[in-house]
C-alpha cells in the first residue's frame, strides 16, 4: 500500500513533527523523500511571505521550526533496498540518489530550522542529514 508520511503540529502551528517512521527499520523510498522534500519546500514558500512570528492573535498555523522523528529501534535504516532491487541495472539506486539529494537540499535550505531527533542506529540517507 501507499504510505504517506504523518506529521502532526503544536497547538500554536509552530512546530512541525513529520514522522518518518517505516517499519520494520525505517528504510525510506524514493517517493518517501520525494515528500519529505516537497513539505519541507512548502514551508520555505509559507516563511517568505510577511509574518509576524511574533503574534498569535490571528490563529495562523506558521511553522518556525520542524522536527524530523521516527519510531522503533533506530532513526533511519537508510534507502528502501527493495525499492532499489526492484529497478534493473542501476535505475533503483539512481533513484535513491535522486530523492537523497533533493531531500537533503530541502532540509539544507529550509527557511526554519530542522531538527533530527535521532535514536538508535542511522545508516545512508538518516547519516546525510545529520550534516545539514
Amino acid at each position: 500500500g501507499t504510505r504517506i508520511m504523518k506529521t502532526k503540529r503544536s497547538k500554536d502551528g509552530k512546530i512541525l513533527e513529520i514522522d518518518l517512521s517505516s517499519p520494520p527499520v525505517n528504510a525510506l523510498s524514493s517517493k518517501d523523500l520525494h515528500e519529505l522534500a516537497s513539505i519541507l519546500n512548502s514551508i520555505m514558500v509559507q516563511a517568505s511571505e510577511d509574518y509576524d512570528y511574533s503574534t498569535d492573535g490571528d490563529g495562523d498555523m506558521r511553522t518556525c521550526v520542524v522536527i524530523l522523528s521516527a519510531s522503533g529501534r533506530g532513526f533511519n535504516a537508510g534507502g528502501d533496498l527493495k525499492e532499489i532491487e526492484s529497478f534493473q541495472n542501476h535505475v533503483g539506486i539512481m533513484r535513491q540518489c535522486v530523492a537523497s539529494a533533493r531531500a537533503c537540499g530541502s532540509i539544507a535550505n529550509c527557511a526554519v530550522p530542522v531538527i533530527a531527533a535521532i535514536q538508535g542506529y542511522c545508516i545512508g540517507f538518516g547519516n546525510l542529514i545529520i550534516w545539514f
